[in-house]
């Protein structure tokens, strides 16, 4: 098993780190400390809840472990903040070819009624966030 590492330490992720206990579906908000602090905070749950987490399986209660599920969790979203993943975010799909805002809409400054779209870069560029003049390149 390969330990996950993230690339910086003095970063805090879009979200933060945060974690849903797939037995208990107990949830730590990623905002609310580091890796190391939501580990206790996770460890003392399971301990707290016996019934899906016995005491004679230690496994679920060594911190290091925990840090390790809570990366676990964050690099299936934002595998670019972890050692051995590509450094940019890989978007899902290419952006569309240029499109014709309705033949009603010109460019303020050109005139011209072709724009393509300008994609939202964080969320992973499948929403189009506004348009941009094919002519002019000026934003609509």
């Amino acid at each position: 098993m390969t330990l996950l590492q993230p690339k910086t330490s003095n970063q805090f992720p879009e979200g933060g780190y945060g974690f849903v206990d797939s037995r208990t579906g107990f949830k730590v908000n990623g905002w609310e400390g580091t890796p190391q602090m939501h580990a206790v905070k996770i460890r003392d749950h399971r301990r707290a809840n016996p019934k899906h987490y016995p005491p004679g399986e230690p496994q679920w209660f060594d911190t290091a472990s925990i840090i390790q599920e809570i990366y676990g969790q964050k690099v299936k979203t934002h595998p670019h903040l972890f050692r051995g993943y590509a450094d940019t975010v890989q978007t899902v799909s290419s952006p569309a070819p240029l499109t014709t805002v309705g033949p009603e809409v010109k460019c303020k400054h050109c005139g011209s009624s072709k724009f393509k779209p300008i994609y939202c870069l964080s969320c992973g560029g499948n929403r189009v966030k506004g348009w941009k003049c094919e002519s002019c390149n000026t934003d609509l």
